[in-house]
């Protein structure tokens, strides 16, 4: 008889086993990661939006500038669009370039340098005031 096929078929069918073992884990794996993911973003959006709502109701323009009183997710108009950016505790707000720009407030507000702010829902371009509606924070 010929047993080097026989042979030559069982190592191959061991091997394909094998491949398909660690692909279904890694699969595993990689879903056990997407579900934890999705238990994380649930839970910040919990924390951060909907809890408080305090109502600021501020303009700021190129002359004058806005610092945050608290961490959240902050609403801004820009003409007729609602603009949201999650901002930290104490960072100054101001217009500057045409664009919205934030300074951490540990810097100087003339000499900082300046970032432009990223904006949920519009585009931080050709922009001379502002208005800062609101802001949704978890902090009383």
């Amino acid at each position: 008889m010929n047993n080097k096929g026989f042979a030559i078929s069982g190592m191959l069918y061991g091997i394909l086993l094998l491949f398909l073992m660690i692909l279904l884990s890694l699969l595993y794996v990689l879903v056990i990661r997407l579900e934890r993911l999705t238990t994380i973003n649930e839970e910040v959006s919990q924390n951060v939006e909907n809890k408080n709502i305090k109502d600021i109701n501020q303009t700021i323009n190129t002359s004058n500038y806005y610092i945050t009183s608290t961490r959240g997710k902050y609403e801004i108009k820009i003409n007729s669009n609602t603009c949201y950016s999650y901002l930290p505790k104490n960072v100054i707000l101001k217009i500057q370039n045409n664009k919205i720009n934030y300074i951490l407030s540990t810097e100087q507000i003339d000499s900082a340098p300046l970032n432009p702010l990223e904006l949920i829902n519009c585009t931080n371009n050709s922009i001379t005031s502002a208005d800062i509606v609101k802001v949704y924070t978890s902090e009383k």
